[in-house]
């Protein structure tokens, strides 16, 4: 469990936001620290030692003011870009066909 963020932290925003556009076309602008550990931990899948792991790490630490706001979204985008978006609506359009409405809201991810 990670520690209690402090109240201050939601108003934490980076410089410029991160675009996240997800396999089934959602898109969602995230603007610091706070909104990306709610989307790593609701929307992706995390094992430990992954960009993704790191990237909530680095976060929480930047709500707490342990580490800088601009480390977090460095860390943030690095695990946008691991995640193998490409592969994963190749995915979605096998498994529902190329009509986006009828695919799932939250991307669905698979661990190699």
């Amino acid at each position: 469990m990670h520690p209690q963020i402090i109240p201050d932290a939601a108003h934490i925003v980076w410089s410029k936001p991160v675009e996240v556009v997800f396999p089934n076309g959602k898109r969602c602008a995230v603007k610091g620290p706070c909104e990306a550990v709610r989307l790593l931990t609701q929307e992706w899948p995390t094992d430990a030692n992954t960009p993704c792991e790191k990237a909530k790490t680095v976060c929480i630490s930047a709500l707490h003011h342990d580490q800088c706001a601009e480390d977090a979204r460095e860390a943030f985008v690095a695990a946008v870009n691991a995640c193998d978006f490409d592969q994963q609506r190749r995915e979605l359009e096998r498994l529902y066909g190329e009509d986006h409405d009828l695919w799932p809201d939250q991307p669905v991810f698979h661990r190699h």
